[in-house]
């Protein structure tokens, strides 16, 4: 991500669309880490409030910075991002996304993209 990561979501100047690495696995690797440490801190502290707390706020980021993200990135790298999404889940790989039912406006636009390029 380097030089295109930002506290807050926008397209910087000469922003580059990174599907290589760990994007290459989850478009949004760094949320997915959020929500595998809510299960690792209820494990370390057995604390259900402590657990709560957490899982509310990743829940938080999740629902409203992810959809932001996305619009964002849509906007700057158009058609090409649609198509990353079709290859690439929100916060994993796409098997596991699409059993969890864990989709984004853009994944099913995606899917929906696909199903008229069939017919």
């Amino acid at each position: 991500m380097g030089k295109n990561w930002s506290p807050v979501p926008e397209a910087k100047k000469d922003h580059g669309l990174v599907t290589h690495g760990i994007f290459g696995v989850a478009r949004h690797p760094m949320y997915a880490t959020f929500a595998i440490a809510a299960i690792g801190i209820w494990m370390s502290t057995l604390d259900w409030t402590i657990s709560g707390y957490y899982t509310v706020l990743v829940a938080y980021i999740v629902i409203h910075r992810i959809p932001h993200e996305e619009a964002i990135l849509h906007e700057t790298f158009g058609d090409t991002y649609i198509e990353y999404c079709k290859q690439v889940g929100v916060m994993g790989p796409r098997w596991l996304m699409d059993t969890l039912g864990l989709r984004t406006e853009l994944d099913y636009k995606a899917s929906t993209l696909e199903k008229k390029k069939m017919k």
